[in-house]
């Protein structure tokens, strides 16, 4: 198993007093669990207006895809008051896979269960949920993602990169063929008028730098993919993209 989990908290002010009493039940299972709260919609609970704000904050998700992507997943918590906002949230995202969601839900019906899951929604657990329950659903998310989100047919024209991280090997039809990539020669060595250290340093710069472009063109941008088949912590993956000007495409 993994070290830890990552998991976002996207804060609301209306859910914080049952959420954090949820919580508290929760820890004793969650001492693997590193929470981070997101109070990216602070600002849109101070506007006046109501309609303009809801408008505005059910885009923040859409607007945060690749921010989302240093973490495992991202927990939302849903009520009757706030179960519209939520399906527009889902709606506005991005027709590719992005951090799986997985919701708390309180006071929901059925119907309204079924319709989050196909808006893209991995999982939910209601306030009640048992510690241990919590912690199994969380670990089985993570463990399936990437999964397709949302689960509608992507834009014509779009072929999306479909690997199961388990099986990298497997083909589908819908695969994009792999750039070809630089190959590391002598010529990228400034012999012999460069110490042998600073060669050895932008070699594997060079190395480091072809090999992210490479799994994130396999993963189709997917960070949590991408450094799942190089095999690495993500946050260390996130870094190195980081220190080497790599965007989520593959490009530099």
């Amino acid at each position: 198993m993994r070290q830890h989990i990552d998991l976002a908290w996207l804060s609301r002010a209306d859910h914080q007093s049952w959420f954090e009493r949820t919580l508290t039940g929760l820890r004793p299972a969650l001492s693997r669990v590193r929470l981070h709260e997101l109070n990216w919609l602070a600002d849109f609970e101070l506007a006046r207006d109501q309609n303009q704000r809801a408008e505005e904050s059910a885009q923040v998700l859409a607007n945060a895809v690749v921010d989302l992507r240093r973490y495992d997943a991202l927990l939302i918590t849903v009520s009757l008051d706030t179960l519209v906002w939520t399906r527009r949230c889902l709606a506005a995202l991005p027709k590719t896979p992005v951090v799986p969601i997985i919701g708390m839900l309180e006071g929901l019906q059925s119907g309204a269960m079924i319709d989050l899951l196909e808006l893209g929604m991995a999982d939910f657990v209601q306030p009640a949920v048992c510690p241990h329950e919590f912690r199994a659903r969380l670990i089985a998310v993570v463990c399936r993602a990437p999964r397709y989100f949302p689960l509608r047919e992507p834009t014509v024209g779009i072929a999306p990169t479909l690997i199961d991280p388990r099986n990298p090997a497997c083909t589908d039809p819908r695969i994009r063929p792999e750039p070809p990539a630089e190959r590391l020669a002598v010529s990228h060595l400034a012999w012999p008028t460069v110490p042998f250290q600073e060669n050895k340093q932008r070699i594997i710069a060079l190395f480091e730098k072809q090999y992210l472009m490479l799994t994130l063109r396999r993963a189709n941008g997917n960070i949590t993919q991408a450094a799942r088949l190089a095999q690495k912590d993500r946050r260390s993956y996130w870094e190195l993209m980081r220190r080497h000007n790599i965007t989520s495409d593959g490009q530099d």
